[in-house]
């Protein structure tokens, strides 16, 4: 079992916090922002006056509802963005809960707590539709990129539909193999994103058979992947490494992308609407998670992914692996059934792979690439 320490602002220790992040079965990112989420939440209370005086070991014993309302509207009114507030209030709710099934001087009845109906009083639901790009954004996007390296791998988010996360650690032994397939797809599978430390929850997306050639092509000609990896083709290999022959984060890769959507001329800035009911709308910058919502747009348009509407909405609820047929909901907003199934739709998704890497891809002798990753 992992050891984690968490400290207040004071430099003491926050003894329940710790030892429910230790004994909890998640993965190491979300016991990050759990952790995180506690410090900012000891803080926030420390500040807005909620027992001032006593550590939070103490303080999360005397917690109601008032005092929960209190520390949110002390959040809202620095302008936090609702999802942070809601991503706070479900750490502390975990945090209550594991309380709550814990023993000794750690137990604290749920019931007897603010949330005795395990009610939240943030909502995690949002009323805006996802945010996508179009063929020619994304042709216009790669074109503003300095390398190869960095074009492929947005290529290949926007084709597959997987989160950044999965993309900057992805590996060969996911790559599907060299085989026909019809209608020119094939099958990949790699590890969920989203899953407990010690769940095998597999996912499995769909691969444009031009963008598989892309990344094998860059495997053979870029110079800093043949570096680092003179096996080029080995299964352990990452799939993906920067200018640099470095691998990449998500930060980095955020920052390629955004600098390139600003040399493009992109709005970075399109507001979307909030649930909150009071009209403030939050600004939104783009991010590589938009291509994972353009790559299920684009699925539901296209003639070659599905013999009628409903199986390509089976369809992305795999590729994105989502629980439930549900969640793919704010898709259907998108890209209305009656438009997806019309006489006049012809769109292919396989057409489109081979148009952009047709258009944005260049040969070194047609370009000088930027090792290193300025962003002017």
């Amino acid at each position: 079992m992992q050891r984690i320490t968490v400290f207040d602002i004071d430099g003491r220790i926050m003894q329940i916090p710790s030892i429910w992040l230790s004994s909890a079965d998640l993965k190491d990112s979300s016991l990050r922002l759990h952790a995180r989420n506690v410090c900012y939440i000891a803080n926030a209370m420390r500040d807005c006056m909620i027992f001032p005086e006593l550590p939070f070991d103490k303080k999360i014993h005397l917690l109601n509802r008032d005092s929960v309302q209190a520390y949110i509207d002390y959040e809202r009114a620095r302008r936090l963005e609702e999802t942070t507030i809601h991503s706070r209030e479900m750490t502390l709710f975990n945090l209550l809960r594991f309380m709550d099934e814990s023993d000794g001087f750690l137990h604290r009845p749920l019931k007897d707590g603010p949330y005795r109906d395990t009610r939240k009083i943030t909502s995690g639901s949002y009323q805006y539709l996802p945010k996508e790009i179009s063929e020619e954004q994304m042709i216009s996007l790669l074109l503003h990129l300095h390398n190869e390296c960095e074009r492929v791998v947005l290529h290949f988010i926007f084709d597959t539909g997987i989160r950044i996360e999965q993309a900057v650690t992805l590996t060969n032994y996911s790559l599907p193999e060299e085989v026909a397939a019809a209608g020119g797809y094939l099958p990949m599978r790699l590890a969920a994103n989203k899953q407990r430390k010690n769940s095998t929850r597999e996912q499995i997306t769909m691969l444009s058979a031009p963008v598989l050639a892309r990344v094998q092509r860059y495997h053979n000609n870029d110079l800093a992947y043949r570096k680092r990896y003179p096996s080029r083709h080995a299964l352990g290999n990452l799939v993906f490494l920067s200018a640099n022959g470095r691998p990449w984060t998500r930060q980095n890769l955020t920052k390629q992308m955004r600098a390139a959507a600003s040399r493009a001329g992109f709005n970075l800035h399109q507001p979307r609407m909030f649930n909150r009911g009071d009209g403030k709308k939050r600004h939104v910058q783009i991010s590589p998670h938009v291509l994972r919502h353009s790559f299920a747009c684009n699925v539901l348009r296209s003639t070659d992914m599905g013999a009628d509407y409903m199986e390509r909405r089976v369809l992305v609820q795999q590729c994105l692996c989502h629980r439930s047929l549900e969640a793919g909901d704010p898709y259907a907003n998108l890209v209305p059934r009656r438009l997806a199934e019309s006489e006049d739709n012809t769109f292919s998704k396989y057409q489109q792979a081979k148009r952009i890497d047709l258009v944005t891809f260049m040969a070194p002798r047609k370009h000088s690439e930027r090792r290193g990753h300025q962003t002017k």
